[in-house]
C-alpha cells in the first residue's frame, strides 16, 4: 500500500481541485440569486468617465453613451448615471440627450434622463435645429423614441411649443404632443 502512495499522489490532488472548483462555483451562483452581502442595494461597480458604444447586426453605430460616473447594482442589473448624454447616431438625422441624472435598465432598453433633461436633433440642409427641454424623459434605444410625461418645451428657430406631454420619434422624425401652446415662426418677405 505505501508503495502504491506515491502514484495515487497525484490523483489526490486532482480530485481535491475538481472538489474544490465545484465548491466555489456553487458558493459564487449562490450568491448571486440569493444577493448575499448585497441586500441593501449597493453598488457592485463604479466607474467614473464611462462610454459606451452600441452597434446593430450589421455592425453599424447606432448609439453612444457617456456619463461622469455610473453605478451598477447587480440585484436588478441596472446602472444610475450623472451627467449622462445619449447620443443616436441615426441614417436621417442625429439627436442627442442629456441630463443631471440617469437610470438604465438590465439591457438598456429604457433610459429615464432625471433633471434638466435637454434634448436636440441637428440641422441639416433643408431643417433646422430642434431643442426640446423637460424635467422627466424615457428614452426607449432600440426605436429611437423619447416619452415625456412632464411639461416641455419644443423649440426650433423662433417657433415654441409648450406642451404638458409629448413623444419624440428620432428615426420618423415625428413629434407628437398634448395640450400646446404654440408660437410660431412667419417668414415674412418684404414687397419691394
Amino acid at each position: 500500500m505505501i508503495r502504491r502512495l506515491p502514484a495515487l499522489f497525484p490523483l489526490l490532488i486532482a480530485a481535491l481541485l475538481a472538489l474544490a472548483t465545484y465548491w466555489l462555483q456553487f458558493v459564487v451562483s449562490n450568491e448571486r440569486t440569493a444577493n448575499v452581502g448585497n441586500e441593501r442595494g449597493d453598488p457592485d461597480t463604479i466607474i467614473e468617465h464611462f462610454h459606451v458604444d452600441k452597434f446593430d447586426e450589421r455592425g453599424r453605430l447606432t448609439m453612444k453613451i457617456d456619463a461622469d460616473l455610473l453605478k451598477h447594482y447587480p440585484k436588478d442589473d441596472s446602472a444610475d448615471l450623472m451627467q449622462p448624454r445619449v447620443h443616436f447616431v441615426s441614417l436621417n438625422r442625429d439627436s442627442t440627450w442629456r441630463s443631471d441624472k440617469a437610470h438604465i435598465t438590465e439591457r438598456g432598453d429604457h433610459i429615464q434622463l432625471i433633471d434638466n433633461v435637454h434634448g436636440v436633433r441637428a440641422a441639416t440642409p433643408t431643417s433646422l435645429e430642434e431643442i426640446l427641454t423637460t424635467s422627466e424623459a424615457e428614452l426607449q434605444t432600440r426605436d429611437e423614441i423619447a416619452r415625456i410625461d412632464k411639461p416641455l418645451t419644443f423649440t426650433q428657430g423662433m417657433t415654441r411649443i409648450d406642451a404638458i406631454r409629448g413623444e419624440w420619434n428620432n428615426i420618423e422624425g415625428l413629434l407628437k404632443l398634448t395640450q400646446v401652446d404654440a408660437t410660431f415662426e412667419h417668414n415674412q418677405k418684404q414687397a419691394n
